[in-house]
């Protein structure tokens, strides 16, 4: 689609792993999508659940663009 002039350059792309049916949360998974990605472009990860913060943590180690949101709740 960059090819094509659909999206401009650099081009941000959120992959995402551990739902239902998609890519499994797991190292080899992320790092075969990021050697697919284009070589300009702005890329972020997650993931849902348990590996959550571990698939943050690998991200990183990527070189993901990443941001972190928590929530707190005072009682």
């Amino acid at each position: 689609m960059i090819q094509e002039g659909l999206l401009d350059a650099p081009a941000m792309i959120q992959l995402c792993a551990g739902i239902p049916y998609g890519v499994p949360a797991d190292v080899g998974h992320v790092l075969a999508m990021v050697n697919a990605l284009p070589a300009d472009c702005v890329w972020s990860s997650f993931a849902i659940s348990r590996m959550q913060m571990p698939w943050v943590a690998q991200s990183v180690l990527l070189a993901a663009t990443c941001a972190s949101a928590s929530k707190t709740t005072s009682t």
